[in-house]
């Protein structure tokens, strides 16, 4: 296992513009499903799908599909379960998946749900899924969808419904080295078939970090990814797959930092096998090639705060992408540069996004504050 302690390293530096234009930013059609926070945002490969939340005095059950070729909504038929918000939703190759959440808005407070449904865009059809074998969980649920398979994750807490079965495993490590992951997940990123847990991982004679472990859906094995990243005063993490490697963002006390990491084992470095550049000065630092200082971009997943569906981070050509309440920052990768605007989603205080994978589909926009739910909703497409 390698540990990346901070103030040891030495990251390599960036510079900062505040002059992040998006190439293009187009409205949606106001058509769309009424008002609303704490729902979420799907996309299918061709349609985004907005669902859930609520309008502060209760919680909602509609939704709506929109088509961006045709700039068209689809309203969806009644689900078989409850309304809720603060839910998850995931894409699973052919249905969007809905669990969890609450029955009562959050200002009232969180009557946790356990219960979820799937819906098939193709047949405009729900249908219920099996319970989870877990009590319900509160807000600060992670999940993710990949093809066949939705992974719910939330402290110690790591489960898989297998869409084929109806049926839904707990997964335990396959590994003894991965216990200490498990401490609390704090994030869930998708990489091809796979997931990986990221976590507070406290390993013995370190201090305390973030740990990696690759989930296979398919067999509910959980192995360890040999690196753990150091941190001082945790702030907030996001993680993303660029194809090969994981890119995770970690804001700390001292700033932002964001590290390329190999899931395979000993490719932590983006070389296999490849080791650090040690200098010859005397404080005993050494340069860090997967590591970048990104000062200025705040990461999206606040741990121990309830997540939204908006806050994220996604990989683009140019690099990593972060949508969240501050509007949207990204690193280039080229250049090692930060570059902002909180103009674009300034007012977009508890909207759902969705990565189309060329545009980041935002709706749920609106309100002169940008708290609560929307006094108007407003959606974006937003190509960077």
């Amino acid at each position: 296992m390698l540990v990346v302690l901070a103030g040891l390293v030495t990251v390599q530096v960036f510079t900062r513009s505040d002059d992040f234009l998006p190439r293009q930013v187009s409205p949606l059609p106001a058509a769309g499903p009424a008002p609303r926070g704490h729902h979420t945002a799907v996309w299918t490969g061709t349609e985004l799908i907005v669902w859930g939340g609520d309008d502060g005095r209760r919680t909602l059950s509609d939704g709506a599909r929109y088509h961006p070729v045709r700039k068209t909504w689809t309203r969806l038929p009644p689900p078989p379960i409850r309304p809720r918000s603060h839910h998850v939703a995931a894409w699973t190759g052919k249905e969007m998946i809905v669990w969890g959440g609450t029955s009562t808005p959050a200002e009232t407070g969180f009557a946790a749900l356990a219960d979820g449904a799937r819906y098939d865009p193709a047949t405009g059809t729900w249908r219920r899924i099996s319970p989870a074998p877990a009590p319900p969980l509160e807000a600060g649920v992670r999940a993710v969808g990949v093809p066949g398979y939705l992974v719910v994750a939330q402290r110690k807490a790591i489960l898989v419904y297998e869409v084929a079965t109806d049926r839904w495993r707990t997964v335990t490590p396959s590994d003894e080295g991965v216990d200490p992951l498990l401490e609390e997940v704090i994030d869930l990123a998708v990489a091809g078939d796979r997931v990986v847990v990221i976590s507070r991982a406290h390993y013995l004679g370190t201090p305390p970090g973030l740990g990696f472990a690759v989930l296979d859906p398919a067999a509910s094995t959980l192995e360890e990814v040999g690196a753990s990243l150091g941190y001082g005063g945790l702030v907030g993490v996001g993680a993303t797959f660029d194809g090969t490697h994981l890119r995770v963002l970690v804001e700390d006390e001292d700033g932002s930092t964001l590290h390329r990491v190999g899931l395979e084992d000993g490719e932590t470095w983006d070389t296999p096998g490849a080791e650090p550049d040690y200098d010859d000065s005397d404080d005993g630092d050494w340069e860090n090639p997967n590591a970048w200082q990104a000062d200025g971009m705040p990461a999206p997943i606040r741990p121990g705060m309830p997540p939204t569906s908006g806050d994220s981070l996604v990989w683009t050509s140019g690099g990593p992408l972060a949508l969240t309440s501050a509007g949207l920052s990204r690193f280039l990768v080229d250049t090692e540069a930060v570059e902002t605007n909180g103009d674009v989603t300034g007012h977009c205080g508890g909207a759902a996004a969705a990565w189309t994978g060329i545009s980041l589909m935002v709706w749920g926009c609106g309100g002169a504050d940008g708290d609560g739910p929307p006094g108007q909703a407003v959606g974006l497409q937003i190509t960077p």
